[in-house]
C-alpha cells in the first residue's frame, strides 16, 4: 500500500524566526544589516504578515547570510503561503 505524504511546510514566520536566532542577532541588528523596518520584521515573526515583498524577502536572506537549501526552502513557503492566501 502506497500513500503520498506531503509534510506541512513549516511557516514563514518560523523560518525567519530561526534563521534570526541561528545567526544570533536581534531585530534591531537585522533591520539595521537588511534595511528592512523592524516593525515588518516583528510582523513576519509573529505571522501578522504573511505575504510579504519579494525584495523584503531578498533582503532578510542576504542580511542572513542564508545558503542555496534554506533559499529553497524559503522560496517552497513563500510560493505556499501566496496560494493559501494566508
Amino acid at each position: 500500500m502506497t500513500t503520498n505524504f506531503d509534510p506541512p511546510l513549516v511557516s514563514l514566520a518560523g523560518w525567519l524566526l530561526r534563521a534570526r536566532y541561528a545567526a544570533g542577532i536581534t531585530q534591531e541588528e537585522l533591520s539595521d544589516l537588511s534595511g528592512v523596518s523592524v516593525r515588518t520584521i516583528s510582523c513576519l515573526e509573529t505571522g501578522r504578515v504573511t505575504r510579504p515583498r519579494q525584495t523584503t524577502i531578498r533582503e532578510l536572506i542576504v542580511a542572513l547570510r542564508i545558503d542555496l537549501e534554506d533559499t529553497r526552502s524559503l522560496n517552497l513557503i513563500s510560493r505556499n503561503c501566496s496560494k493559501n492566501g494566508s
